[in-house]
């Protein structure tokens, strides 16, 4: 998922789903204020999470402050 406000748009949002071709409920993980390379800090979490049969989306916001992360939230749930 690209396009998201943080860093000018320039970020993306780390996708994990079960591979099942399942339906399943969405976790949007809002990560910590220094912690925006999930794909780094949180995998076992995230991984963890969608092997239990989840889909986690999880926007990288940048290794700056962002005061617009809440819509990255939203549009990755939308």
């Amino acid at each position: 998922m690209a396009g998201l406000t943080c860093e000018g748009g320039a970020h993306a949002a780390w996708v994990l789903y079960p591979n099942d071709g399942g339906t399943y409920p969405l976790v949007s993980f809002a990560h910590g204020h220094t912690a925006w390379n999930v794909t780094v800090w949180f995998p076992y979490l995230l991984e963890g999470i969608a092997a239990h049969g989840y889909v986690v989306v999880a926007p990288m916001a940048g290794a700056g402050w962002c005061a617009t992360l809440w819509e990255d939230q939203l549009h990755a749930l939308t």
